[in-house]
């Protein structure tokens, strides 16, 4: 949220990690606990909607920034997986998820990211051309 003091600065607020509308990601900062459980009954709110819009996403073909995006997703959630040796990201407690993505905001992560995300393109492209048979 932004102060009074930012606002007459010119601060623009950080945006959310999740679009409401379409699901997609939009921010990877790392997330406290407070701010989870915000974004957690926000995607309830929205579940519908997002559900929605995915499924129409889904009958169109994929733009290419989408596809990055989609990679991107992808080597995001194989780090994690990597990084928290193995467990599932959805089964951890909100504070072991923070330590997760902390680690992942490292330089030498964010280029291992990138790399794969170079790579699962044409993976995903592929997902989507077969998706469309």
């Amino acid at each position: 949220m932004l102060k009074y003091a930012d606002f007459v600065n010119g601060v623009e607020e950080k945006p959310v990690e999740v679009d409401p509308y379409t699901g997609d990601e939009l921010d990877e900062r790392v997330l406290g606990v407070q701010d989870r459980m915000k974004l957690s009954r926000r995607m309830k709110r929205f579940q519908h909607r997002i559900q929605r819009k995915r499924k129409i996403q889904m009958r169109r073909k994929a733009d290419p920034s989408r596809l990055i995006r989609r990679a991107r997703k992808g080597s995001r959630a194989d780090m994690k997986k990597r990084v928290s040796g193995g467990k599932s990201y959805k089964k951890m407690s909100m504070g072991m998820k923070k330590m997760i993505d902390t680690k992942l905001e490292t330089k030498a992560k964010k280029n291992l990211i990138t790399r794969f995300t170079k790579r699962k393109v044409k993976e995903k492209r592929k997902l989507d051309i077969a998706r469309k048979k």
